[in-house]
Formats: C-alpha cells, structure tokens, sequence
C-alpha cells in the first residue's frame, strides 16, 4: 500500500500536527480529521464496541491458539518479529489450516492490520484488538479504532528524529485532498460574492 502513498504530502501535513490538540495547524486556523470523515472516506463503521489493545503476552497466547502450534513453533517459523506478526507466515499458516475458522480469523487480521492498522515494517503488522475480542467483528467501531491508531501513529511521527509514519495513511492522503478540493470551492465561491 506505501507505493500509492505522496509521502512529501503526507510529511508535510504530519509536520503541522499537533499531538497535544490532535489537530493540523495550518495558517487559517486547525483542522483534524473526524469519525464522520473516517466514515465517509472508507466507509466502515464507527459505532460499535471498542476492543482494549491485547498485551504482549495475551495477543501471541491468542496466535498461538488459533493455530493450534505452541509457542516455540510459532517462534521457529518466524511468526514473531521485533513485537510485530509477520504477515507471509500467518498467511503461510491459513492456507495450511484446515479450519474455516481459522482461516477466516487469521484473513481478517491480516487485511485489517495491513490497511487500516498498518505497520512501519513491509511485512509485518501490529497485534489489533481482533486478536482477543470476543464480540462478533461486524460490532466492532474499525473506524474508531483506525483513527485513534492514526492519531496516535502521527504523534509519534511528529517527533523529532522520527522519518517514517504507520497507520492507515490511504485515510490521511483522501483526507488532505477532500479538504484542500472543499477550500478551493469554498475560495471560488468567496471570489465570486466578493465580485
């Protein structure tokens, strides 16, 4: 997904944010991203619960479950990298399983963790909360969650020293050009009332 990413844009918006107000400081005034622009862009939910993020321990005991192989197998086959999951083996891991479950569960996290939670690495991605959540996943608010990551991925890039961005970067760029498409029709239409 990062080779569809203007990451001169996205730099730019990520040097005008502000952690401490969650917003982008620009020159008439501040702007943020909201639930509803979230819901609009990739149109996903945005009620719904919200799933505490799994601890170290807890979210590879629930990859370790799912695939029914202990821990230091997981570990040989190079399922656990610098606290991330390596996406190819879980994917490697799905096609071998023989339950649909399994499959499914493991699908899921993989296309959710690697668009809307996405990871800094290529190949890896975060544990997410669809790892020890016990609620169906179509109740779960993926928007809330995709945009609190965000938020919390752009304070972190905002940093400095910090020169690469995770989190669900196809939301910010859509974002930035609604917003400067909407400013330029709300300049024209100034323009033409001034005239």
């Amino acid at each position: 997904m990062q080779q569809y990413i203007d990451s001169a844009l996205t730099s730019a918006f990520v040097e005008r944010w502000q952690p401490d107000t969650n917003t982008f400081h620009k020159p008439w005034g501040e702007m943020t991203i909201m639930l509803h622009d979230v819901q609009h862009i990739l149109g996903i939910g945005v009620e719904g619960s919200l799933p505490a993020e799994p601890a170290d321990g807890e979210w590879k005991l629930a990859i370790a479950g799912l695939f029914g192989e202990p821990m230091s197998e997981l570990r040989r086959k190079g399922i656990f990298i610098s606290g991330c999951i390596n996406v190819v083996e879980v994917m490697h891991l799905c096609h071998r399983s023989q339950a649909m479950e399994t499959q499914s569960t493991a699908y899921y996290m993989a296309i959710v963790g690697s668009t809307l939670l996405e990871d800094k690495t290529s190949c890896g991605m975060r544990p997410h909360p669809i790892l020890t959540v016990n609620a169906d996943q179509d109740e779960i608010a993926w928007g809330a969650v995709t945009l609190a990551y965000l938020y919390r991925q752009m304070e972190m890039a905002s940093r400095a020293g910090c020169k690469t961005i995770a989190g669900c970067l196809t939301l910010l760029q859509t974002w930035i050009y609604e917003t400067s498409r909407r400013s330029k029709k709300l300049d024209i239409l100034r323009s033409n009332v001034n005239t």
